[in-house]
């Protein structure tokens, strides 16, 4: 009898010594995830280096293309666990469609095109989100700091979902640098992910590249022909002489006939609310036209390139502006397509657009709008008779 309670007594002091062990070694693995939490959150301003964007090279005379478009998703984060939850919740939605879409569209290159305010203002956690929603390759070569959940955290933001195709990323004002306060982390993004495309001296100083794909040439422009947001820095927002310069080149580089067609993506547009001069003036939209026409006065005749469309965003809504541009030698009227697209996140009516060219010879462009929690389905336009040359 006494060597059993002697025995009794022995189970019950390792049990307890046991308990006590694994009591330490929880609160020691707590403590050590508070402190990798508190370690992730006082390093808030570090976005991460992606990988390098790519897209797949094509018949250099393949005549037709689709591809998807984006704006204004104005994501907003102050760190993991503050989030606007509307603007994710629609950029997930927008997320999940466009991937489904993508792949019933069939043998066309496949690509997204952004253009402009991906983030809502300039706080490097909004750029984080954003790249672990549109970034196929996130993380790359580093996620990124992520500020409240520890670093291998990569759905954080984005709680899985996540863009299955390239997506070409313009600039917005939302996310660009003012002239005085030098944020520059957005740039900094677009020519991570760009600028190895080119050589030095084919890509402009910080929001501007272009790139082919088969018959078509696309260049993004950031804001406008204008330097910095004039939001923020009143009248000096200016025209941009080296942009403007760096797209003549661009054109007369890799355009010179006009037998491809030419995609210009931009924020602003020509639409009214664009139009007021606060984002860009009628004489910087007068240098663009005149540029495109292939002339230095809107009096001269026009040798307009092949401008299938300027793709535009900002105005968070869905409409088509044609510019008149004067006359070519033959008197024909010379017109450009603004095409303006809504949101993709920033308001309760949202959503996205395919856009493809049929044969080199028609043009059409398919929108998808959301109201609320319900789609209101696709709106499809007129087809627009285009011309690619071989």
């Amino acid at each position: 009898m006494k060597d059993f309670y002697k025995n009794r007594f022995a189970a019950i002091l390792f049990l307890s010594f046991l308990l006590s062990l694994i009591f330490i070694t929880c609160e020691k693995s707590e403590t050590d995830n508070s402190e990798a939490r508190m370690k992730k959150t006082r390093n808030q301003t570090h976005p991460g280096t992606p990988y390098k964007a790519h897209y797949h090279t094509v018949d250099e005379n393949k005549k037709s293309i689709a591809f998807g478009i984006i704006a204004d998703s104005h994501i907003n984060c102050t760190n993991c666990l503050n989030s606007d939850g509307d603007h994710i919740k629609r950029n997930q939605r927008i997320i999940s469609d466009m991937n489904y879409d993508i792949s019933h569209w069939g043998q066309n290159e496949n690509f997204i095109v952004h253009l402009g305010d991906a983030i809502d203002a300039e706080n490097v956690q909004n750029l984080v989100a954003f790249r672990q929603l549109y970034e196929k390759n996130y993380p790359g070569d580093d996620g990124g700091a992520i500020a409240g959940c520890i670093d291998s955290d990569y759905k954080a933001y984005s709680e899985g979902y996540r863009i299955n195709l390239p997506v070409y990323v313009n600039i917005g004002n939302h996310g660009a640098a003012s002239e005085t306060d030098g944020w520059n982390y957005m740039r900094d993004y677009v020519t991570d992910r760009m600028k190895h495309f080119y050589k030095n001296d084919d890509y402009h100083n910080y929001d501007c590249y272009y790139w082919k794909v088969g018959r078509f040439l696309f260049i993004h422009a950031g804001l406008s022909v204008c330097s910095y947001a004039k939001e923020k820095d009143g009248d000096k927002s200016v025209f941009d002489e080296d942009k403007i310069n760096w797209i003549k080149n661009v054109l007369e580089t890799h355009a010179p006939d006009s037998t491809m067609g030419i995609f210009i993506l931009q924020h602003y547009g020509w639409e009214s609310f664009s139009n007021e001069a606060r984002w860009w003036t009628d004489d910087m939209r007068a240098k663009m036209i005149n540029l495109l026409c292939r002339r230095d006065l809107e009096t001269q005749i026009a040798h307009p390139y092949n401008v299938l469309g300027i793709l535009t965003g900002h105005n968070h809504s869905q409409t088509h502006i044609r510019i008149f541009a004067g006359f070519t030698e033959d008197g024909d009227e010379v017109w450009f397509d603004n095409y303006v697209f809504d949101d993709s996140g920033a308001e309760s009516n949202y959503g996205y657009s395919h856009l493809w060219v049929d044969n080199g010879d028609t043009l059409y462009i398919h929108y998808k709008k959301y109201n609320g929690s319900s789609s209101d389905g696709w709106d499809k336009s007129k087809g627009k008779k285009i011309t690619i040359l071989d």
